[in-house]
């Protein structure tokens, strides 16, 4: 598996999209919002500019806020304690569990099905929509790295 570095800098030549350092503002935002420690360094480092996208989608903490803000499926998913930042192609959303660490201190990132949760469900029905996704960002960039590299 690559760096993180060589990741980012692999999917950034690829989509255009330039990642770079988060404000001090938005840091505190994402804090704010539950990021765990590793989620907020990432940023730290490696916030995009716009949404980078390569299978997973990964979002800025600007629409990360929006999102949690919202009254969709992602405002809920951040009220029953995980954070949005970003979707898949067919329309369910991922977020960090920052209580499941299974990767090198990583939240994993759990998805959450557009067809089974909706802004108006129950806790319970809520869980039963969710799955684990995988172990950690880290893994994510690999898949978006490695359909990169099919193309």
């Amino acid at each position: 598996m690559q760096t993180i570095d060589e990741m980012i800098k692999a999917l950034s030549q690829a989509t255009g999209i330039a990642c770079r350092p988060a404000s001090a503002e938005d840091l505190d935002t994402l804090e704010e919002l539950g990021a765990p420690e590793m989620v907020v360094e990432f940023y730290a480092r490696y916030e995009p500019a716009q949404a980078l996208e390569y299978g997973p989608c990964i979002c800025p903490i600007r629409e990360i806020e929006e999102m949690c803000d919202g009254d969709g499926v992602e405002s809920l998913a951040n009220y029953f304690g995980l954070v949005p930042f970003g979707n898949l192609i067919d329309g369910d959303l991922l977020c960090f569990n920052p209580e499941l660490v299974i990767d090198d201190d990583w939240p994993a990132v759990v998805r959450v099905s557009h067809e089974q949760v909706f802004p108006d469900s129950s806790e319970l029905d809520f869980r039963r929509g969710t799955t684990l996704y995988k172990t950690s960002l880290v893994a994510v960039l690999d898949e978006m790295v490695s359909k990169l590299q099919k193309k």
